[in-house]
């Protein structure tokens, strides 16, 4: 398969292509960016298949294979082609306010004629000088045009890659459209993202209300540090200044009570914050990104003030989090919650067992239904997808079903399901609301389906710290670390075990297998063994709820 160059940042596809090293100074760039406008990467790609072709054939002519060497000296007409041809499937366009007789005649003569060579110039130099571009502008005059001698030879010129406007009375179009619209990179931060949005509502970029809230909140920022500026106007320099403020805000400021209701100006000038309320890098990123995603948009990737100012997190990604030891598991699961006392919560009891033996995340468990908990190829297992109202996974490798590990069975699980199926039941933990449905709610507060497990388990004062495990990098999380390893200790293959788990940390998978042998998968499942951590664990009393 021959190469694409496509990248996908949070708000779409883009072909993405280094110009050639003998290239560059004559294109005055290092790269060629365009967006693709979708959120496809089938659909990326074949766009951006057409781009190869279209810049292939760009730097063959710019070496003089298929061009004559001889063309009218006109700063910036080299960029000007390269803009019209790189953007011929409509993802960006440049238009000319001339016609192909007027190009043509200042092609042609032995002495450009000053008046047309004006209207060209003008032109050249509104590409030259972007919306937002934050460099001087590019001064041209007529007099800088100089013709060579010999005649042009039109038929070497690749006129027909610009794009040539009819006058606006011959333009029939079939959709309502406003005039005095003004571009979205002449708008206010504010105004440009509520379009942003707005656009990403309509183009099913959002998975669900959780990702857009979060893409929003990410954004509003932009306004409450920057103010609410033209979009343009931002520059790199207050994009990093911007990055530096985000490490001085506490995650909290909106709901802590020594934070709410004061300024984020009070607030990055209080060195009595302690760091450990502070945003994280791995937020951070997470905000940059989504400020980069938005220019991209706005920009279509011709100008983006966030590029590169993304930190790399130092370690391996695995690092992250530690796995628990045999001491460790065997000390959680020999909790009361485990061992005959009937739990506070269904969940608290079920969530542990399922993360250690199926490397399900907190989320996935949280949100599982009735339905989702059936038989394929004879294997009864779990079905994660996210076809539910309100439900969600992290990444579309994520989609999957997981067989039911053999000791999930021996303690009760299949009794309890069936039990709530013969109730009418929908949901596997009833007493986990989703956000939406949940009845006691606070309007202005959203916690999600997955964040009741971790608030339970994780953190100081709650199920870890109580038993004394205190690390950090120990979380709920932890259990889908231990199971991982020990299926990659017993030497499962990774393509099974990521049909297993989803996605791993660190793993990315080019090839999409849609095809499993099932009852293997529930062999490789059922080897993994965690009895040792079980020997105290009481089966489910059916009779618990």
């Amino acid at each position: 398969m021959s190469k694409c160059y496509i990248l996908q940042t949070p708000a779409n596809w883009f072909f993405r292509r280094s110009v050639p090293a003998d290239l560059r100074d004559k294109l005055g760039r290092r790269e060629i960016k365009v967006t693709l406008q979708t959120g496809s990467k089938q659909a990326a790609i074949k766009l951006a298949r057409a781009l190869v072709v279209e810049t292939d054939t760009l730097f063959n002519t710019m070496r003089g294979i298929s061009m004559s060497s001889k063309r009218i000296n006109i700063p910036g007409l080299t960029e000007m082609v390269v803009e019209s041809q790189i953007t011929s499937d409509g993802a960006f366009c440049r238009k000319l306010d001339m016609s192909a007789q007027d190009l043509m005649a200042l092609a042609q003569v032995s002495n450009a004629d000053p008046v047309i060579a004006d209207r060209l110039l003008k032109q050249i130099e509104s590409i030259l000088q972007p919306p937002g571009s934050h460099t001087a502008p590019y001064q041209m005059s007529a007099a800088q045009v100089q013709a060579p001698s010999p005649p042009m030879q039109i038929q070497s010129l690749p006129i027909t890659t610009l794009q040539l406007t009819a006058p606006e009375e011959q333009i029939d179009c079939v959709i309502d459209h406003d005039e005095n619209e003004v571009s979205v990179t002449s708008k206010k931060l504010s105004d440009a993202i509520r379009e942003f949005m707005a656009f990403g509502d309509d183009m099913d970029r959002w998975k669900n209300d959780k990702i857009t809230t979060e893409a929003e909140t990410d954004l509003v920022l932009l306004v409450e540090i920057l103010g609410d500026r033209l979009i343009g106007k931002v520059t790199p320099k207050m994009a990093l200044q911007f990055r530096k403020v985000l490490t001085k805000i506490p995650k909290y400021r909106k709901t802590k009570t020594e934070y709410a209701g004061r300024s984020i100006k009070e607030l990055i000038n209080d060195a009595t914050i302690p760091q450990k309320d502070l945003f994280k890098e791995t937020y951070i990123n997470s905000i940059i990104s989504s400020c980069s995603g938005f220019y991209n948009w706005a920009f279509s990737g011709n100008y983006n003030p966030f590029t590169d100012l993304k930190k790399k997190e130092r370690g391996a990604k695995h690092a992250k989090r530690d796995a628990f030891d045999e001491v460790q598991l065997l000390q959680i699961f020999s909790h009361e919650t485990f061992t005959g006392k009937k739990p506070n919560k269904v969940y608290q009891y079920w969530s542990p067992i399922m993360a250690l033996l199926a490397g399900m995340r907190q989320t996935e468990i949280a949100q599982l239904c009735i339905a989702d908990i059936c038989y394929r190829d004879g294997v009864y297992g779990i079905n994660m997808n996210e076809d539910e109202p309100g439900h969600t996974i992290k990444t579309t490798k994520s989609r999957r079903f997981s067989p039911i590990h053999k000791d999930l069975i021996r303690l009760g699980f299949k009794e309890r399901v069936d039990r709530l199926r013969e109730r009418g039941e929908k949901r596997l933990f009833p007493e986990l609301y989703l956000w939406e449905t949940d009845p006691n709610r606070e309007k202005s507060k959203k916690v999600y389906v997955g964040q009741t497990i971790s608030k339970w388990f994780n953190g100081q004062g709650r199920f870890l710290d109580s038993i004394g495990i205190t690390s950090e990098k120990l979380v709920f999380h932890s259990f889908r670390k231990n199971f991982i390893t020990k299926m990659a200790v017993n030497g499962v293959p990774k393509e099974n075990r990521t049909q297993i788990v989803g996605h791993e940390d660190g793993d990315t998978h080019d090839a999409y297998i849609t095809e499993f042998n099932y009852p293997t998968l529930k062999g490789f499942v059922d080897d993994v063994d965690f009895s040792a951590a079980f020997v105290n664990i009481v089966p489910w009393n059916v009779n618990w709820g």
